[in-house]
C-alpha cells in the first residue's frame, strides 16, 4: 500500500461494508473486539464488496493503479474485518 488510510477513508470503508449487507452502521459497536463476526454475508456479497473495496484503494491512491494489487489488499483487509461468509 502506498499509504495509511485516514479515518474518514476507514469510516467510508466499513459503511459501505455494511450498507452491502443491509446493517445500520450507527448500531454496529466498533469497539467491540470481535464486532465483524456479529454479521454474516454471502460469497457473492462478500465477493462484490472486495470489488468494491480494490477500485477504491485505487482511486484513493492507497494502491498503484494494478488490479491484482488492488484486489490482493482488499482481500487481506476482509480477511481481517469482513463479516463471517455463509458457506
Amino acid at each position: 500500500m502506498k499509504k495509511e488510510l485516514t479515518t474518514e477513508h476507514s469510516e467510508e470503508i466499513l459503511r459501505k461494508q455494511c450498507e452491502w449487507i443491509g446493517v445500520d452502521y450507527d448500531k454496529v459497536d466498533f469497539t467491540k473486539r470481535d464486532w465483524y463476526v456479529q454479521h454474516t454475508w454471502t460469497p457473492e456479497q462478500e465477493k462484490g464488496f472486495i470489488d468494491w473495496l480494490a477500485r477504491f484503494l485505487i482511486v484513493n491512491d492507497y494502491v498503484y493503479a494494478r488490479w491484482r494489487q488492488a484486489v490482493h489488499e482488499a482481500q487481506k483487509i476482509n480477511g481481517m474485518y469482513g463479516w463471517k461468509t455463509l458457506s
